[in-house]
């Protein structure tokens, strides 16, 4: 992981709101974040265990929400790809159907291709 990579955390990670005395559990592990800083080092908040120590930066990519976690409570969403399909051309200009693919499917199809 690294600084604006997409994440997602797990399931009731805790975590705690940057600038206010707001802290607690996510529940909601399908909200993307990004990240903003790593490697920092936070005071424990409300109890917080040594080892779930606050270390990462994250920032919701729907709202201005900066929160600190521990990043073992966080994952990388993969990127997804556009690729269009049944391409055809009608003097100057191109037509198809845009699709969206995953990363591991992308990877397949352009080492596939490259064979």
């Amino acid at each position: 992981m690294k600084r604006n990579d997409i994440v997602t955390a797990n399931d009731f990670s805790w975590f705690a709101i940057l600038g206010a005395k707001t802290a607690g559990y996510i529940r909601d592990c399908t909200r993307y974040y990004r990240v903003l800083d790593i490697g920092c080092y936070f005071p424990l908040i409300l109890g917080q265990p040594e080892k779930y120590r606050s270390d990462t930066t994250i920032q919701a990519v729907d709202s201005d929400e900066v929160l600190v976690i521990h990043g073992g409570f966080l994952r990388s969403v993969p990127p997804k790809h556009k690729v269009m399909l049944d391409i055809r051309q009608d003097g100057g200009w191109m037509y198809g159907q845009v699709v969206e693919i995953s990363d591991k499917l992308y990877k397949e199809i352009k080492r596939d291709s490259q064979s």
